[in-house]
């Protein structure tokens, strides 16, 4: 089954092999043990969600009364569109930056940690109110793919009108540790991929649409040659399909 599209389809392109696509049915943890240590004072809610259908399940009611809903919202996007406009941009390079770092400094242990990081969102008065975003993994697939998430909003206007603009990730296992990351000076900070001559030169012929075959033949190599190439230019880029390789090419101004 194919996952369904929503505003931070983009940020979590890059690691789908870790998101599960898997649509079986799963038996929802108990959620106690895991809120008595995340919630913070303030009025708040819970839900979790299918990272496939993007479907809320154990959604808390209070985000009935916060937000001004008059059903309990069954879709992740009808919480992510409560987002303030000039804020969606920072959530979704937090989002990018929370699933890169899982894998790097945590070498993919996607349970015991916790992710926060705060935005507006609009509430029932049609105001925007500052909301610390808490997430916790709670499920993986036989694939250990990320499959159930459980995220948490709570309102601390009455705290704090002002977005540190920071990321925290508390690692829960073995190692305790927080760690803390500024989502724009780490994107500021991802280097361009250094490319090879002919790797820029199919490069361009990829963005045109042309096929391996086609590429060979107009640069006199092999088939196998320009396959190997282009495993190699994904590979070096990050990325999984060329649609994405052309995006982020033509953002790092190399295409």
């Amino acid at each position: 089954m194919e996952r369904k599209k929503h505003i931070l389809s983009d940020a979590w392109e890059n690691f789908d092999q870790h998101l599960s696509a898997s649509n079986e049915i799963m038996n929802h943890p108990d959620l106690t043990m895991f809120l008595s240590e995340i919630l913070s004072i303030g009025p708040y809610y819970y839900y979790t969600f299918d990272v496939l259908s993007v479907e809320l399940k154990q959604v808390h009611p209070n985000v009935l009364r916060i937000h001004g809903f008059k059903e309990i919202p069954t879709s992740l996007t009808e919480i992510i569109e409560l987002i303030h406009p000039d804020d969606i941009e920072f959530v979704i390079l937090a989002e990018k930056l929370i699933l890169n770092k899982l894998l790097t400094i945590n070498n993919g242990d996607f349970l015991h940690n916790k992710m926060s990081y705060s935005f507006r969102m609009r509430v029932a008065d049609g105001s925007y109110h500052l909301f610390l975003h808490q997430a916790v993994h709670l499920v993986l697939d036989e694939e250990q793919k990320i499959k159930i998430a459980l995220n948490i909003h709570t309102d601390i206007e009455h705290i704090t009108q002002l977005n540190s603009g920071l990321v925290h990730i508390q690692s829960n296992n073995k190692i305790n540790k927080h760690l803390q990351f500024d989502p724009y000076e780490e994107e500021a900070q991802v280097p361009k991929p250094k490319l090879s001559r002919r790797e820029m030169q199919i490069l361009p012929l990829i963005a045109k649409g042309s096929s391996s075959k086609q590429i060979a033949a107009q640069l006199f190599i092999s088939e196998d040659t320009v396959r190997v190439h282009r495993k190699n230019i994904l590979k070096k880029t990050n990325t999984n399909s060329s649609h994405l390789l052309i995006k982020k090419c033509l953002e790092w101004g190399i295409l």
